[in-house]
């Protein structure tokens, strides 16, 4: 007969067998080969009761045939004697999975659904037993903003839908969360760590697989905001494993206690997307959404980051550092390239005395090749081999370059002039680097605007005055012209806020981050050691865009009519 425990072992073979697809195309044949054994031997115990309720998995099309089951099985137990586990892990994918998922289908096609394990009475108990804060927070109702529920998935456990007045969206894959979850944690597991700090825990798919993985040589600690979460996963998850597994759960609403843990274990931090988006504390939902970008910036672009930095230490045969006695005292102009930039460019013609134009690497071609206005300094961050597009035509301008040291070698090896590189801060190589030259490290904040402006605060600029710093999409515009696209289609997913006059100027996510970045570090400047930033002068002459709290907003114009009166 089938019952739901024949649902729920069919769902752990597909686990199973999804662990070792990933296992064998790692070329980890030692674990694949193991957990191979158990699985074989379970689905040949379950062959005889396949068969047997034929009738029922075959009632809307021929699923089961033994003849069938047992070609793919003898094909698959041959593969793998012959040790050939490319086509074992193809045979495991393309035959056994879409047979197993059938008989999963037809169970639900005539079973009420969602079918589940409700383990809730257990794991009340246990967690009243060994961990009574969680389990008093599970006996509390409480109202939440979102409604969820509860659905079944192809693999045959079930996904976390939630829904609010102005969004739907899942925890977890409608497909198959344990594969998704495998997928998850090859990002993010590193043989080497034993703490990590995982933010959302969902019904838990991410947090068991991590678990499994670091085989009890690692303690996971597990944060989550939304009591009502746990609620749902208290249903779904066996607690007590996770507890003997070296994982711990926190309730923690103001992520206080997270914060304390991600400083203590920086390196072993895991952002779960989908459950950032349930923070109820629009603040803390922004903040931990810009730490998401960040690690999501740098995690897929870590392969580049890695390449470019063995060139650019090579190739860079000077360090910022070096710039001090240059940049000290002088008015550095720095050029972004946002829509205002347009409006008052030819202004950087007739600068008074002490003057240095310092470009971000997208504002270059604009300058040079347009307006015919060279700078004494442009700098690069990005890490894309595509930026070679920001200096073509320019190889032999003899422009100094400064490099972030991750920054694309495309542009430093093609590139004749000067280059001086920045190590900066939370990239392991370039602090080591750093460190063994005695080099000062420098903030990056995420965009070359930012750096160059960390650069010229560090190095004791007089003045800096920023110009094209729009941070926004001003007059409907992403770029100033000739330096990037410049449109925008339209203004579907953008944040509306204020602009410098008072108005209203659409922007994004990632220039939100930006400004604030800007705004802490300006408000830190009275607590670094430097003297010389405490007294350095503040001035935004960008004609448009998202006012920065601590800036000077100005024209360009005026701010130059007042450095020439001061200097008289």
């Amino acid at each position: 007969m089938v019952t739901k425990q024949t649902y729920f072992d069919k769902a752990d073979q597909i686990d199973d067998i999804l662990r070792m697809i990933a296992f064998y195309r790692r070329q980890n044949f030692n674990r694949g080969d193991r957990l191979f054994a158990e699985w074989i031997q379970k689905f040949a115990n379950a062959i005889e009761e396949i068969v047997s309720e034929s009738d029922f998995f075959n009632r809307f099309g021929t699923i089961v045939d033994q003849e069938s089951i047992l070609v793919t099985l003898q094909g698959i137990m041959d593969a793998q004697s012959q040790k050939d586990y490319v086509l074992l892990a193809d045979l495991l994918e393309l035959q056994m999975l879409p047979f197993l998922f059938a008989l999963q289908d037809a169970i639900r096609q005539q079973t009420d659904t969602p079918i589940t394990r409700d383990l809730w009475d257990a794991n009340l108990a246990y967690a009243k037993e060994q961990l009574p804060a969680l389990a008093k927070v599970m006996e509390e109702k409480s109202k939440d903003s979102f409604i969820f529920q509860i659905e079944d998935t192809s693999q045959g456990t079930v996904t976390l839908k939630a829904s609010s007045e102005n969004t739907t969206f899942y925890l977890h894959s409608n497909y198959a969360p344990h594969e998704e979850a495998i997928t998850l944690i090859d990002q993010y597991y590193q043989e080497e760590l034993t703490q990590y700090v995982v933010y959302g825990f969902g019904l838990g798919y991410h947090v068991v697989e991590l678990a499994k993985r670091c085989e009890g040589m690692a303690e996971i600690y597990v944060f989550e905001s939304n009591a009502a979460v746990l609620r749902e996963a208290f249903h779904i998850t066996g607690i007590k494993w996770l507890n003997e597994n070296h994982v711990h759960l926190f309730y923690d609403p103001k992520l206080e206690e997270m914060s304390r843990y991600m400083e203590q274990f920086p390196d072993g931090i895991i952002l779960h997307y989908p459950s950032i988006r349930l923070i109820r504390n629009e603040a803390i939902r922004e903040k931990m959404m810009n730490l998401f970008i960040q690690d999501s910036s740098i995690r897929n672009q870590l392969p580049d980051m890695n390449r470019n930095f063995r060139i650019n230490t090579k190739i860079c045969t000077h360090y910022v550092d070096e710039l001090e006695e240059h940049w000290k005292g002088k008015n550095i102009f720095i050029v972004a390239a946002g829509p205002s930039l347009d409006q008052n460019i030819e202004l950087l013609r007739n600068l008074p005395p002490d003057s240095l134009i310092v470009a971000v690497g997208t504002a270059y071609r604009k300058l040079m090749h347009e307006r015919h206005i060279k700078p004494d300094y442009v700098v690069f961050l990005d890490c894309a081999m595509r930026m070679i597009a920001q200096v073509r035509g320019l190889h032999e301008a003899g422009i100094p370059f400064l490099v972030v040291s991750s920054s694309s070698r495309s542009v430093t090896m093609s590139c004749n002039g000067e280059k001086y590189l920045i190590c900066q801060k939370d990239y392991p190589k370039a602090e080591e680097y750093a460190r063994q030259h005695a080099y000062k490290l420098y903030e990056t904040g995420g965009s070359v605007s930012t750096v160059a402006f960390d650069v010229a605060l560090r190095l004791g600029a007089k003045r800096i005055i920023c110009l094209g710093l729009d941070l926004a999409y001003s007059q409907n515009k992403m770029h100033a012209a000739a330096t990037a696209k410049v449109e925008i289609d339209d203004t579907k997913g953008l944040i509306e806020t204020e602009d410098l006059n008072g108005g209203k100027v659409y922007t994004v996510q990632p220039f939100i981050m930006y400004k604030e970045w800007f705004e802490e570090r300006i408000r830190n400047m009275k607590n670094v050691n430097q003297e010389s930033e405490q007294h350095t002068e503040l001035i935004n002459a960008t004609q448009g865009g998202v006012r920065i709290q601590g800036m000077e907003h100005c024209t360009l114009e005026r701010a130059i009519e007042r450095i020439r009166e001061a200097e008289e």
